[in-house]
């Protein structure tokens, strides 16, 4: 009996291993896995280390009469080394070898070209790469990995196997930069002998482990598995389109609106945004609330931006609006709201072509700059919602405590100490968590509360500096506790993001005053109401649905947005380039089906509908999935469904804005640092 329970154990053994050797070792890396048995102790890998993961395109040659021997190897690109054992010489040559080998490559780019369809490959081109497998005998898989990761422009190579023989690591040692294994055993046998489960890893295993390591699950586009809380909904779970009263959708829920379905409704309410002074009808039914919340299915579609820069223009020069918020970075859009006070004509591009953290294009676009030098001089303000700036706001607390008496500057700047040995890298700090549990925290929460309690009779700050001050703080508090869940499974993590926005949303109103009204700008995953997404998880929550339990539906207004297909900015992996990529058209039972019918019905391609008079048995509160499409998106990943929400359109959110056929949104092509933790990681909305 070995010592591995299974493949899955071994990854989180192996993975335990590597992370107790200094950091360069697995500083930011990819995990490729040698198919099929790598696959699963890969996933395991990439899990413990967040990581992204992808499959290697190798296949070990088998010998015709003794399928535990190796002859050579072959990649996608061709024989890679051929061996001929002593053992068995007779019978073999190269020549069989060879076309031995040519049948193993067509078997290999058949199984790829499968999988390819779905999970396109991710660039290992100046990477660091760890390359996994289940175990290691002579060698000649990895060997052939190795080569093909060379000849890929691997930055730095690791191998990583739970078990390897004495001859596979004297043959690989020397061409790798890196080789991490936990057992090196005198008599080797086989490597199913060091498992106590070693059951053949199928074709579909490794397209569903794939589908919850490196895609999309549930409404989060990108997620880790461990970190998803909502299903999607599978191909034989999605609601059939159906137009009658009479049929029951898959999750149960009656149709109703007195005999009609979801077109017939979707026609009734839909309003042309082409009409004359449609968006302006829009935004005034949108002002009766305190809080408008203006969502989008993607972070890179044009029209989206577009028409949240509208609405959020007109809502602050015509409704009372004086605040905008968005799901970025909280002292990245104070830098910004610096050139947004001055006169001096400073163009914004100069400030955002500053943000560091991936997805640049996320708020360093042009509709992000034509907002900016509307609001100029205007009195308004645009604030960041989210949690990832934990070392920038570290720093300006800092700043900001050397500034107060020697004594409080003195005890501020122990607190933070403990962070200072992580130098800036909140992925190290998150990693360090799983070998030091307590990590910060005790610290960062005495901060907060001593940086809280202060008032502006004891310090040399502005009023404006105190709050900024504070608001700081509480974003290191809240990101040391968001890394900390981020380590265990379920929404915790999503949670802390989502109750943090709403904390800070909360906090600029009460700054502003009881008359103040805001406008925020984030993910549909973060604005629609938690409680009108079917999920098996009741614990998770969304800002949106936060705002209207807080503030009461009436004073929180949330407007959800659609497309049926076209193209959209994002990148294939994390930290990957910025790429144009096809949108597919949605899903033929998808609530982006019923709109594009409607669409093309009437001739209307972009419209949206109010769902303020809508009766309790609308047939816009029937459960269908919802696209939803994050920074890190595949398209591939349309056709497992894996992308769509089960949503109950109507109960989710107040409006609807839906773009028949959308457009990537143009960047302003910052560069993005690679020592940042992205934003929207890991859910990618």
């Amino acid at each position: 009996m070995g010592p591995f329970h299974n493949r899955t154990d071994a990854g989180k053994i192996l993975a335990k291993r590597i992370l107790s050797f200094p950091q360069t070792a697995h500083s930011r890396p990819i995990i490729v896995a040698l198919p099929k048995g790598g696959v699963p102790v890969a996933a395991a890998l990439a899990k413990e280390l967040f990581a992204p993961m992808d499959v290697l395109p190798v296949r070990r040659v088998i010998h015709p009469e003794d399928p535990e021997l190796a002859l050579g190897a072959v990649s996608d690109e061709g024989m890679v080394n051929a061996e001929i054992p002593a053992s068995h010489a007779n019978g073999i040559d190269l020549q069989v070898i060879e076309r031995l080998g040519s049948q193993t490559r067509r078997l290999l780019n058949e199984q790829m070209g499968e999988l390819r369809l779905i999970f396109p490959e991710v660039s290992v081109a100046g990477r660091n790469v760890i390359v996994v497998d289940d175990g290691l005998a002579s060698g000649s898989t990895m060997e052939a990995a190795v080569e093909l990761l060379k000849k890929r422009k691997a930055a730095r190579i690791t191998i990583a196997v739970p078990v390897t023989s004495e001859e596979g690591y004297r043959r690989l040692r020397p061409q790798v930069d890196d080789f991490f294994t936990l057992v090196t055993p005198r008599e080797f046998y086989s490597i199913g002998s060091w498992y106590e489960e070693f059951e053949p890893v199928t074709d579909a295993d490794v397209q569903q482990i794939l589908g919850r390591v490196t895609r999309p699950r549930g409404i989060h586009a990108g997620m880790a598995p461990a970190l998803a809380v909502a299903p999607s909904l599978k191909a034989s779970e999605m609601p059939k389109a159906t137009e009658t009263a009479s049929a029951r959708p898959a999750f149960g829920v009656v149709q109703g609106g007195q005999g009609r379905g979801p077109r017939e409704e979707i026609r009734t309410l839909a309003r042309s945004l082409s009409d004359p002074g449609s968006l302006e009808i829009l935004a005034s039914r949108l002002a009766k609330g305190r809080v408008v919340m203006l969502g989008e299915s993607s972070h890179g579609t044009a029209e989206f931006y577009e028409l949240r820069r509208k609405l959020t223009q007109c809502l602050l020069e015509k409704h009372g609006f004086s605040l905008v918020a968005v799901e970025g970075d909280w002292p990245d859009f104070q830098e910004l709201n610096a050139v947004i006070g001055k006169n001096d004509r400073q163009d914004p591009r100069e400030t955002l072509r500053k943000f560091e953290r991936w997805p640049t294009w996320m708020w360093a676009n042009e509709e992000m700059a034509k907002l900016a030098e509307w609001m100029r001089g205007r009195g308004q303000r645009i604030y960041g919602l989210d949690i990832y700036s934990l070392f920038d706001s570290l720093n300006l607390v800092k700043t900001y405590a050397a500034r107060m008496n020697a004594e409080f500057s003195t005890e501020i700047l122990n607190r933070y100490a403990c962070l200072d040995s992580y130098s800036r890298d909140e992925m190290a700090y998150a990693e360090g968590l799983k070998t030091f549990p307590e990590g910060c925290r005790k610290d960062v929460v005495e901060a907060l509360r001593q940086i809280v309690s202060l008032r502006l009779d004891q310090i040399q700050l502005s009023d404006e500096e105190l709050f900024d001050a504070k608001q700081n703080a509480q974003i290191i508090e809240r990101a040391e506790e968001y890394y900390r869940a981020m380590i265990e499974e379920g929404p915790a993590s999503w949670n802390v993001r989502d109750r943090h926005m709403l904390q800070t949303l909360n906090n600029l109103l009460n700054r502003e005053g009881p008359e103040a009204k805001i406008i925020v700008w984030a993910h549909n995953s973060h604005v629609g109401d938690h409680r009108g997404i079917e999920t098996t998880d009741d614990q998770y929550v969304t800002l949106g649905g936060l705002a209207r339990e807080k503030f009461g539906s009436a004073a929180v207004k949330l407007v959800g947005f659609g497309t049926y297909g076209g193209s959209v900015t994002a990148g294939k992996e994390w930290g990957g380039p910025e790429e144009i990529l096809p949108l597919p058209p949605a899903r033929k039972d998808s609530w982006e089906s019923y709109l594009h019918q409607v669409s093309r019905e009437s001739g209307i391609s972009e419209y949206w509908m109010s769902f303020d008079t809508l009766k309790g048995d609308s047939a816009l509160r029937d459960t269908k999935g919802q696209r939803a499409v994050g920074v890190v998106y595949r398209p591939g990943s349309e056709t497992t469904g894996e992308t769509y929400a089960p949503t109950r359109l109507a109960d989710r959110y107040d409006a609807f804005i839906y773009i028949d056929h959308s457009s990537a949104l143009p960047s302003l092509h910052a560069q993005p640092s690679p020592h940042l933790m992205p934003e929207a990681w890991p859910t990618g909305q």
